[in-house]
C-alpha cells in the first residue's frame, strides 16, 4: 500500500507554523523545492524531506553562526595585552583588518588579528632580535669598528697586494704598507679597502694604496707620483721641439699643406710625441698646417684626436692589447 501524498494545504499549514511564509502556489512531492520567506524576510527555497529535516533559512543560519563565532573588540584587546602589547585600534571589523598596537619595546606597529594568531609580531623587535650579536652571522661588529674580513675582501685584492689573516683574530685582514722603507703588516680599515677595489676597477681616481701611518704615507717615494718619483727634475728642454717646428715650417715654406694659407700656422706631428718619442724630432714626422685644418681636418678622425693622444689614452691602448 503507498504513502499518501501531502497536499499543499498541509505544507503551507507546517511553514506557517515556523512564522515562514510559503509563496509556492503548488506541492509536487518531497524533492521538489518550495520558495518561502522567514520571519527576517529572507527569501529562500528548501524541498520538503530537508525541511521535515529540521533545515530551515540558510541565510538565518550563516548570520547565526558568523555572530557566535566573532570575535568582540574586548576579546582582541585582551589577546594583545596577554603579550605585553597596548591595542591602540578603537574597533575591530573582522580578522582580515590591521590593527594597531603598540609592543612592550614602545614600537608602534601594524597587524591582522590572522596573523597575530600565525606568531606574527613586532617587526622591528623581530629584527632587532636576528642582527647584531644575535645573528648567526656575527662577527664582533666588524662593520661598525670598520673592520675588514679576510673571508670578504681576500680574493678581491691579493691578485695586487700582500694579504694574510690577522694573527690575533683570524677572522680579520692584514696588508703590508705600501712605503718601501717600513713594509710592515697591519690591519686596514674596511672603508680603505674598499677604496683600494674601487680605483683598481677604476670606479674612482687617485691610488688608494695602503699605509700604516700619516707618516709613511707623507714618507713614501711614490704617493700621489703617478709619472715620476719625488725629488726628480724634468730636465727635458722644450726649446728642441720648437726648434723642430720652426724647421718643418720653413721646409714646407711657411705655407699650410692643405689649404695654402700662410697665417696661424702649426708644426703637426704625424704620430703622438708620447707614442713614438725617439723618432718624433725626425723632420719627416711633421707637416705644416694652419689653425683651422690642424683642428678641424688633421685632429678630426678617431685615433688622432688630442685626447686620443694623451699619454693616458696611449697606456690605456698598449694595456688592453696586452691583456687580448
Amino acid at each position: 500500500m503507498g504513502t499518501k501524498k501531502l497536499t499543499y494545504e498541509f505544507v503551507k499549514e507546517q511553514f506557517e507554523q515556523e512564522g515562514y511564509q510559503l509563496i509556492s502556489k503548488e506541492y509536487i512531492n518531497a524533492h521538489t523545492r518550495l520558495n518561502f520567506i522567514c520571519n527576517n524576510n529572507h527569501e529562500h527555497s528548501i524541498n520538503w524531506n530537508n525541511f521535515k529535516n529540521g533545515q530551515r533559512c540558510r541565510i538565518c543560519s550563516t548570520i547565526k553562526i558568523s555572530k557566535k563565532l566573532r570575535h568582540t573588540y574586548e576579546f582582541i584587546k585582551e589577546q594583545f595585552e596577554k603579550e605585553g602589547y597596548i591595542l591602540l585600534s578603537k574597533t575591530y571589523h573582522n580578522s582580515n583588518k590591521k590593527l594597531k598596537y603598540r609592543c612592550n619595546n614602545n614600537h608602534i606597529s601594524y597587524t591582522s588579528y590572522d596573523n597575530f594568531k600565525a606568531g606574527h609580531r613586532c617587526k622591528k623587535c623581530s629584527f632587532k632580535n636576528r642582527s647584531g650579536f644575535n645573528s648567526h652571522l656575527w662577527k664582533g661588529g666588524v662593520v661598525e669598528l670598520n673592520l675588514p674580513l679576510y673571508n670578504t675582501f681576500m680574493h678581491r685584492i691579493s691578485w695586487i697586494e700582500e694579504v694574510r689573516r690577522d694573527p690575533d683574530n683570524y677572522n680579520l685582514l692584514q696588508v703590508k704598507c705600501s712605503e718601501t722603507n717600513c713594509q710592515k703588516w697591519f690591519t686596514p680599515k674596511r672603508s680603505e679597502v674598499n677604496r683600494r677595489i674601487n680605483v683598481l676597477k677604476r670606479y674612482d681616481g687617485g691610488e688608494g694604496r695602503f699605509y700604516c701611518s700619516e707618516e709613511c704615507k707623507a714618507n713614501c717615494s711614490i704617493y700621489h707620483q703617478k709619472d715620476y718619483p719625488k725629488g726628480f727634475k724634468n730636465n727635458e728642454d722644450t726649446s728642441r721641439i720648437k726648434e723642430w717646428s720652426e724647421m718643418v715650417k720653413e721646409r714646407d715654406g711657411y705655407v699650410c699643406k692643405i689649404c695654402g694659407s700662410k697665417e696661424n700656422l702649426r708644426a703637426h706631428h704625424y704620430e703622438s710625441i708620447w707614442f713614438n718619442p725617439i723618432e718624433s724630432a725626425d723632420l719627416d714626422m711633421g707637416v705644416t698646417l694652419c689653425k683651422k685644418c690642424h683642428i678641424g681636418k688633421a685632429h678630426k678622425d678617431i685615433g688622432c684626436r688630442f685626447i686620443d693622444q694623451t699619454r693616458k689614452s696611449l697606456c690605456r691602448e698598449v694595456e688592453k692589447k696586452e691583456n687580448n
